[in-house]
C-alpha cells in the first residue's frame, strides 16, 4: 500500500480525500450490458497470453485535516475501510471493469470481458520507480486545484499520463503533476487512536517557532463526521500502542482487531474483512465480530462480491465469505471477481472464469471443467472427501504436484491403478489422484 512524497503534496495543500466508497454515477461513466447468465466455466477461454494482470487499485487512505491545541493544523491519514473494487476505492470516479495487464514489459488496461480498452503502450522501466500505471495525485498547475488519478508517469519522455473514467484515453501532463511515489510512514505526525475508549488525535507537538518536536500530545477528537471507517490503534497512557480497534464514520468502537493468528496487515481492510498475518502463512477476518473465516493461507487476494482469491501451497482456488472452498487450487495467479468474473492463470495462459454463473448453477470449478482435454468414455467417478489432496502428473508420490482437489469436488475416472499404498484413479490424460481407502469414494460405471 503507497503513501510518500503524496503526503507532503496533501499536507501542503490541505487536502482532503474521502473514503472508498463507490459512486452511484459509475454507470455514466461506461455503460455495460450483463450478458444471460448461464453455465460455462469460462467467460473468456484461457488463451490470453500476457505476463502478468492485477487489480487497478485507487489510492488506499483517506486523510483529514485536523486542527490540533498544540500542534495546529495536521493531516491524518487513515487505513481506512475500502469498499467495492479496487478502482473504485477512494473517490469512486474510475470504472470497475478494468484490469492492469503486463505485455513484454508494457502495460494497459482489458475489461473483464477479455476486450482492450487502452493498448499496452505503457513502459514498465522507464515509469517513476517502475510502479508502472498506479494510483497517485495529480496537480493542476493552471487552477491550483489537485484530484486522486490513475496514471502513469514515462521518464524518458518526462510525461504523465492521467487515464480517462473509462480507461480508454489520457490526458497528458508534466510529470512533476502526477505524484505517485509511496508515503513514508515516518511522516505521519498525527493519527487518530483510542485511548481510555475515548477516540483522539495522537500528534507531534510544536514549538513555538513551529517546529515540530519528538513530544507527543493527545486530543479528544471533536471533528466532523469521519469520511468513513477505518482501523486505529489503541493506545495507553504513555501513547504505546496495544492493539487496533475498527471504528465507524463516526467515530464510534466497532471490535477489536483479532491479532491472535498473527499481526495486522495493514491497508487490507476490504469490504468488511481484513487480513492478519505471521511469518509463513494469512488468514481472514470478519470486521463486524472479529471471526475468523480462513485461516493458514500461503497468500490473499480480497473479498469482492463474496469471494476472495486464496494461496495454498503453491496454487490459488477461491473461497467464499464463510470460508469455504470452491474451487481446486489449480491456478497459478488469481485475482479478484467483478460482476461474477474473475482473471486466472495457469501456465503462460490467462482467462476469465465466469465464477459465479459456474457456482449458481452447481457445477465446479475444478480440474477437469476447467482443463480437461480427456475425450473417451469414463469408467466410472470419484468425489473428494478431504481438504488439501494432491493432484500429481504421475500415479505415485514421487509424481509432479499439479495442484490441489478440493473437498467435495467430483471427477471422471478414464483408468484405476495400484501400488502399495495407495489406489491412484486416472481423472484426465496425465492427472491422478490417490485414495488411501477414505480419501475418495468411486463409483464404476455400468
Amino acid at each position: 500500500m503507497k503513501t510518500g512524497k503524496i503526503l507532503s503534496v496533501i499536507l501542503s495543500l490541505g487536502m482532503l480525500a474521502s473514503c472508498s466508497k463507490p459512486e452511484e454515477s459509475i454507470s455514466s461513466v461506461i455503460e455495460e450490458t450483463p450478458e444471460p447468465v448461464q453455465f460455462s466455466v469460462w467467460a473468456v477461454e484461457p488463451e490470453m497470453e500476457f505476463d502478468n494482470v492485477k487489480p487497478v487499485e485507487a489510492y488506499p487512505y483517506a486523510t483529514v485535516l485536523y486542527s490540533t491545541s498544540r500542534g495546529g493544523d495536521q493531516m491524518l491519514v487513515l487505513d481506512s475501510a475500502k469498499q467495492g473494487y479496487g478502482s473504485q476505492w477512494n473517490n469512486g470516479k474510475y470504472s470497475p471493469n478494468a484490469v492492469i495487464v503486463d505485455i513484454h514489459g508494457m502495460q494497459g488496461i482489458y475489461d473483464f470481458y477479455g476486450n482492450e480498452l487502452y493498448p499496452a503502450t505503457i513502459r514498465i522501466n522507464t515509469t517513476l520507480f517502475s510502479q508502472g500505471i498506479t494510483s497517485g495525485l495529480w496537480l493542476h498547475q493552471d487552477s491550483g486545484a489537485s484530484e486522486f488519478v490513475i496514471g502513469a508517469s514515462d521518464t524518458a519522455t518526462s510525461t504523465a499520463y492521467i487515464f480517462s473514467n473509462d480507461f480508454t484515453g489520457v490526458t497528458e501532463a508534466g510529470i512533476n503533476d502526477f505524484v505517485s511515489e509511496p508515503i513514508n510512514t515516518n511522516q505521519i505526525t498525527a493519527k487518530l487512536a483510542i485511548q481510555n475508549g475515548t477516540l483522539g488525535v495522537l500528534y507531534r507537538v510544536r514549538d513555538d517557532s513551529g517546529n515540530m518536536t519528538a513530544e507527543q500530545g493527545f486530543d479528544i477528537y471533536n471533528g466532523t463526521k469521519l469520511p468513513c471507517g477505518a482501523v486505529v490503534p489503541i493506545i495507553d497512557g504513555q501513547f504505546t500502542e496495544t492493539g487496533l480497534a475498527i471504528i465507524d464514520e463516526n467515530g464510534n468502537y466497532l471490535s477489536t482487531v483479532n491479532q491472535s493468528r498473527g499481526r495486522y496487515v495493514e491497508g487490507t481492510y476490504i469490504n468488511g474483512y481484513y487480513q492478519v498475518a505471521d511469518e509463513t502463512q494469512t488468514s481472514f477476518v470478519q470486521a463486524s465480530n472479529g471471526g475468523q473465516i480462513s485461516l493458514d493461507y500461503h497468500g490473499l487476494g480480497y473479498f469482492s462480491e463474496g469471494y476472495a482469491p486464496v494461496k495454498k501451497y503453491g496454487k490459488w482456488g477461491y473461497i467464499n465469505s464463510e470460508g469455504k472452498e470452491v474451487s481446486d487450487f489449480i491456478f497459478d495467479q488469481a485475482e479478484p471477481v467483478y460482476q461474477g468474473r474473475a482473471y486466472v492463470q495457469r501456465g503462460t495462459k490467462w482467462g476469465v472464469l465466469n465464477l459465479q454463473g459456474t457456482l449458481g448453477s452447481n457445477e465446479q470449478i475444478n480440474l477437469t471443467n476447467c482443463y480437461g482435454t480427456e475425450e473417451s468414455d469414463p469408467i466410472g467417478s470419484i468425489t473428494v472427501n478431504v481438504s488439501g489432496l494432491n493432484f500429481r502428473d504421475n500415479p505415485g508420490t514421487g509424481g509432479a504436484m499439479i495442484g490441489i482437489a478440493m473437498e467435495g469436488s467430483s471427477y471422471p475416472v478414464y483408468e484405476v491403478k495400484k501400488d502399495d499404498n495407495y489406489t491412484w484413479y486416472r481423472i484426465d490424460t496425465s492427472w491422478w489422484l490417490a485414495d488411501n481407502g477414505s480419501w475418495l469414494t468411486y463409483n464404476q460405471n455400468g
